[in-house]
């Protein structure tokens, strides 16, 4: 069970800076790789999303304002899930431009026996998992890239930096158990960084920034997925329209 809180800055960098940036950053002494990738080797992540028609079909959703509260609920694993493996069931909210977020750990068996019960051990952020379910029912779509994530080296820092490429989605095949082919979100030789800290950005990656002149960009998987979903098949987004959402 774990609960973050943080502002999460992204920017769009190309391919070429990314080895750079993150050599500065390991030199630099206050960053190290994180646990998935020890040897600075790119691991895969897939996330499958749910919504309901206020959220989603309404298109409201993806029109939101800078400070519009939203939040999602999520399934994610890393690489395809398997049933003894990790998932990860997971609250993102946002609001005033601050990210929480709210996870729960359990194997894949677990986390998809909870999709079809709504079953989980009970705890404070189950209840809200669980909750939240039944306002978001539908998976739609599935999110898949390879990351490099980067930890702050100070304990007391909650810097973290995280770097992917190959950003896709599918709103056709849902199964997260199954690799994700979909369609490229990222133009290519485009790599999305994303800096994400509570207590502000340290002079060493302030340096960092302006030497390569990045400026922030906004930038969310799930919003820009849907929109190119339904503008590439105008029959999706009639599918959903079309289905029971019983409790939107």
């Amino acid at each position: 069970m774990q609960v973050f809180n943080r502002y999460e800055v992204k920017y769009l960098i190309t391919a070429d800076q990314v080895d750079k940036i993150i050599q500065q950053l390991l030199n630099s002494g206050k960053m190290r790789l994180d646990k998935y990738n020890q040897a600075g080797d790119w691991y895969p992540i897939q996330s499958l999303y749910f919504a309901s028609i206020t959220d989603v079909v309404s298109q409201q959703a993806l029109r939101l304002e800078l400070n519009e509260f939203k939040q999602r609920l999520r399934l994610r694993t890393y690489g395809p899930a398997r049933a003894s493996e990790p998932a990860f069931l997971e609250i993102k909210k946002k609001f005033l431009k601050k990210t929480y977020k709210r996870r729960v750990t359990v194997d894949y068996q677990t986390a998809t026996a909870f999709l079809m019960t709504q079953v989980l051990p009970t705890n404070q952020i189950t209840r809200e998992v669980a909750a939240l379910r039944v306002q978001q029912q539908d998976p739609v779509i599935k999110i898949a890239y390879d990351r490099v994530a980067l930890h702050a080296t100070q304990a007391t820092s909650d810097l973290r930096i995280s770097f992917d490429r190959n950003v896709r989605y599918d709103m056709a095949e849902l199964d997260i158990a199954t690799e994700t082919i979909g369609y490229q979100l990222l133009k290519p030789g485009m790599v999305l960084m994303e800096i994400k800290t509570e207590l502000g950005m340290p002079s060493f990656l302030r340096q960092i920034l302006g030497e390569y002149k990045l400026r922030p960009t906004r930038f969310s998987k799930f919003e820009r997925g849907l929109k190119d979903g339904f503008q590439r098949n105008a029959t999706a987004y009639q599918m959903l329209m079309e289905k029971d959402f019983t409790h939107a």
